[in-house]
């Protein structure tokens, strides 16, 4: 079986929104991957006998192999000054573990980073980054530092998330 990564990132004080949360973790997937990252009946568990298999496809798709973590952590810390850890992901996956980052609709206090949609990204597969508010610490508003310095691009590449606009809990 083919070994497969995630890499994640962890921003001390990372700003957004307005605010300063601090150890933010940062969750890095491969964006819309043209062509299956392996042969899905060995990357999903029991993948031949289920009738709907598009969301265990998609999370397959949305990880690293270990060339795509080793180029894309290394553009993280040289572009970014961004350290990033690359993880083996347990396989096969299943319905119970799944991690999916790339949908439609995420919980609220989640959010999107394009990192590949910016200026500078020049690497040949799209990554984008998923972080959760909730569980982090915030350390107040927003003032000048040489972390927001360093991370100012990012917020500008933060998508606001669907559900904060409508979150249906009050009408």
């Amino acid at each position: 079986m083919n070994t497969l990564y995630r890499v994640n990132s962890t921003i001390l004080d990372f700003h957004y929104s307005g605010g300063i949360y601090h150890k933010m973790q940062i969750n890095w997937f491969v964006k819309a991957r043209k062509n299956p990252i392996m042969h899905y009946e060995d990357g999903i568990l029991r993948y031949s006998q289920k009738k709907d298999t598009a969301l265990e496809e998609k999370s397959l798709n949305e990880h690293f192999e270990y060339s795509e973590a080793l180029a894309f952590s290394s553009y993280l810390f040289e572009a970014r000054n961004l350290k990033s850890q690359i993880i083996e992901a347990e396989l096969p996956i299943c319905v119970c573990s799944l991690t999916l980052y790339d949908t439609d609709e995420l919980d609220p206090g989640k959010d999107l980073i394009k990192l590949s949609e910016s200026k500078d990204y020049k690497l040949s597969f799209a990554v984008w980054g998923c972080f959760n508010l909730a569980g982090t610490t915030w350390r107040g508003p927003d003032e000048d530092s040489e972390s927001l310095k360093q991370l100012d691009e990012l917020e500008d590449l933060c998508v606001e998330v669907q559900s904060r606009r409508t979150s249906g809990l009050f009408k």
